[in-house]
């Protein structure tokens, strides 16, 4: 880093700023009052900003209030300005912008009409001599974060069902593969709607990882890694109508677990439509409990506690019984809804793809021993694709695969990597038709 800023000084990395072919947004970042740290409030413009840009453009986030440029001296100014800076770039990053793409930019405070203003790549520190206010410039390029996620592919999948339920009784409804939902009475926020006696209500279930691949689904919240205990989707309608939970009438949903033991650690997450995928938010107020097979679901007068070890104990009592061992949720929303834990690691990587095809195929990194399916990005004007941030040592397949609403057609290929080790994988695609593929993936995974 200290070479970094040596040659921020020394060298041409510092230039002058001048008018570029890309159109500027502004945006003034509404960061509390002296405070370094990016607050939900800040994050939410930044991606507010961020979604709205075209690709060939660029934004420069202003990091000072027009308080903080009244009362602060210009030493403080540029401490904090520097501070706000480098939380906003490693978020950017987090958020898979390649470092490439963003820049920092300083305007200076003193006159000289000799340089006014510089920007760089490297980070603002003590030892660079002039000092001024800093902000952050962030480039979507034309090759930013393009995952050509194949939506056709989810024409593929069948693993909705469609129900009817009444809603004010308590209702269950069974998935086919093994999810139990039960919505509680009165809990759909039915405010302007008149005779809501019945209630359509589509369950989507993705446990293999054909289903998630053929969905178009991927495993990721951010920049981390969730290892996946189930994922499904689900949607109530009135007559067409969208219906929403009210806020104190949380569904709660049984996914059954096929790995033998239970993992710790699950937490409900939500499924946000991002870049063309699912980007998955953790769910702060959502609760997830370990059930073990036969144990009653959905009781009222006693919790199951998340510690339990109990074997299949027999009741006396009517209700709800789990057919496996599995996981028990309570969430206030709907949509895409997810089983996860977080998986954390200590040394990562990443991995170049590219693959002899002249049609726009998705890329996806599948574990061997993590339930999870990464995307990757392009990320250069040859078409390479990037996954980043990757757990050195671990053993995955990278999969290609694209298909032709019209023709019924696919095009695939695959190969065996691990990771650290392959730094680069060039693939080689095969034509076939739709059903041959499932037949690959299926004997794949």
């Amino acid at each position: 880093m200290k070479i970094l800023v040596l040659l921020l000084i020394l060298t041409p990395l510092i230039h002058i700023t001048q008018k570029n072919t890309f159109s500027t947004t502004h945006a003034n970042l509404s960061f509390d009052y002296y405070k370094k740290n990016l607050t939900d409030v800040v994050k939410s413009e930044i991606d507010s900003i961020w979604d709205i840009m075209k690709n060939g453009s660029e934004a420069e986030f202003h990091l000072l209030s027009k308080e903080e440029k009244k009362k602060l001296q210009n030493n403080h100014i540029y401490k904090l300005t520097s501070m706000r800076s480098d939380s906003v770039i490693a978020y950017l990053h987090r958020k898979r912008i390649a470092p490439e793409y963003t820049n920092l930019k300083m305007e200076y405070f003193d006159d000289s009409p000799a340089l006014k203003c510089a920007s760089s790549n490297a980070s603002y520190k003590s030892m660079v001599k002039r000092k001024g206010v800093v902000s952050v410039v962030a480039e979507k390029d034309t090759y930013s974060r393009k995952y050509f996620h194949q939506s056709e592919s989810s024409l593929l999948s069948s693993t909705c069902n469609e129900f009817t339920i009444y809603p004010d009784t308590e209702q269950i409804i069974y998935g086919n593969q093994g999810t139990v939902v039960r919505f509680p009475a009165n809990c759909f926020s039915t405010q302007g709607l008149n005779d809501v006696n019945e209630i359509e209500v589509s369950l989507c279930e993705y446990y293999t990882i054909e289903d998630i691949l053929l969905s178009g689904i991927t495993t990721a919240s951010a920049d981390r890694i969730i290892e996946t205990g189930g994922t499904i989707y689900i949607e109530a309608r009135f007559k067409k109508k969208i219906l929403h939970l009210k806020t104190d009438h949380p569904i709660e949903i049984f996914f059954p677990s096929e790995t033998d033991e239970l993992k710790n650690g699950m937490k409900p997450f939500e499924g946000k439509s991002k870049d063309g995928l699912i980007d998955w938010d953790f769910q702060i107020n959502g609760d997830v409990k370990k059930i073990k097979e036969g144990t009653q679901l959905f009781r009222e007068e006693q919790d199951v506690e998340e510690s339990s070890d109990w074997e299949g104990e027999e009741w006396s009592e009517e209700g709800y019984y789990s057919e496996a061992d599995g996981y028990l949720m309570k969430v206030g929303k709907m949509g895409f809804i997810n089983c996860d834990r977080f998986y954390d690691f200590p040394v990562n990587t990443e991995l170049i793809v590219s693959v002899d095809s002249d049609v726009k195929m998705s890329y996806r990194l599948v574990f061997e021993d993590i339930k999870s399916v990464l995307a990757g990005y392009e990320y250069s004007p040859n078409g390479e694709m990037k996954f980043p941030n990757l757990p050195k040592g671990k053993k995955a397949t990278i999969i290609a695969y694209s298909i032709s609403k019209k023709t019924k057609q696919a095009k695939f290929a695959y190969a065996p990597v691990k990771l650290g080790k392959d730094k680069k994988v060039y693939l080689i695609s095969k034509s076939m038709s739709v059903s041959d593929l499932q037949k690959q993936l299926s004997a794949l995974f």
